[in-house]
């Protein structure tokens, strides 16, 4: 891939927010590896993080410190000189605190008004989430397109009656997810500002850690890696959904960033349907000797929904990422498991 194929020319400068967050993480090194320069956002100082880039990279990475991403004052000053912007981080505590979602939406607000005032930005990066669509169910067809919203998530939030039971934190997460996303677009639509806006949409994320230290107790990695050691009561809370490698979606957000073609997109990052019973069957494949595993749901059925627009995904995958497709679930699962003792 030459040079001229990019919408951002090598050695510009790109914000990622959450830097130490599982997907900014693998978005950080591609990046990188491609010589780009990175100010990654976090929340508190991570030493492991600048570390671990500096000495892969030199001094191509640098770390930031903003608290609060709502901030104005402080956000400002942090893009004046970048060219494009990755808006990853999310609030991923599943807090049942109703005001996380109009804090979303705020903090993204901010920084698509500040961008706007900056013409040195050109291309602006959004990660939202399958829960922005849709909740998860089994055997249920529906289809989801691009214009398609998780209004069941509001509701929910509205009447206080989760739509997965017992998790509360998870419908907030997915109405901030929504509301985060769409009303981004509106303003988009409303304001015509002067960068490139694309979305990324994730769904069950899975595949290996860019270091130890990287992760969130309740991210979909964790817990699924939670099986190898027999913590799986987190099962029953999640009906049957797909799943994604986060190799996968790092490379997604990548494209979205500098493929020239890709404007005004929303990208479904969803590789394929998967239930427990097939994490469960791979695992005790992978780790024949661990009896910790616990079994899957009972009668769990299949996801049958349908995202217009995931074969495109894979499609930019291959055009412009040079990967063979998607990651299978096993290779997700043989990368990111703990290594079984």
């Amino acid at each position: 891939m030459t040079q001229q194929t990019y919408a951002l020319p090598p050695g510009s400068r790109i914000l990622v927010t959450g830097a130490n967050g599982y997907i900014a993480s693998h978005v950080i090194d591609l990046l990188l590896k491609r010589g780009y320069r990175v100010r990654g956002q976090v929340r508190q100082s991570r030493p492991w993080l600048d570390k671990l880039f500096q000495e892969r990279y030199g001094d191509l990475f640098e770390s930031v410190v903003l608290a609060d991403l709502g901030d104005r004052d402080a956000v400002s000053p942090l893009i004046k000189d970048v060219a494009g912007m990755m808006l990853i981080a999310t609030d991923i505590s599943f807090a049942e605190d109703h005001s996380i979602i109009e804090e979303t939406v705020k903090r993204t607000l901010t920084w698509l008004e500040l961008a706007a005032g900056n013409n040195c930005i050109k291309r602006v990066v959004l990660t939202s989430s399958a829960g922005a669509c849709t909740a998860p169910v089994a055997d249920k067809p529906v289809v989801f397109d691009k214009d398609s919203w998780n209004e069941s998530s509001l509701k929910a939030v509205q009447d206080n009656v989760a739509e997965l039971p017992g998790l509360m934190g998870g419908s907030i997460y997915a109405a901030s997810k929504t509301e985060g996303e769409r009303r981004a677009v509106k303003w988009v639509e409303e304001n015509h500002p002067p960068f490139v806006f694309n979305r990324v949409v994730p769904y069950w994320t899975l595949g290996p850690r860019i270091h130890p230290e990287v992760g969130n107790i309740f991210g979909s990695m964790s817990l699924t890696s939670g099986l190898a050691k027999g913590l799986g009561d987190f099962m029953q809370a999640f009906p049957p959904m797909w799943y994604v490698s986060v190799e996968d979606v790092a490379q997604l957000h990548v494209a979205a960033l500098l493929d020239p073609e890709l404007e005004s997109e929303r990208i479904f990052a969803m590789a394929a349907p998967f239930n427990w019973s097939d994490v469960v069957g791979i695992m005790r494949k992978l780790q024949p000797h661990n009896s910790k595993i616990p079994d899957p749901p009972a009668n769990e059925g299949r996801s049958l929904h349908l995202f217009v627009g995931v074969e495109k995904a894979e499609q930019i995958l291959r055009e412009f990422c040079g990967r063979p497709g998607w990651t299978s679930l096993e290779e997700c699962l043989a990368v990111g498991l703990p290594t079984y003792e």
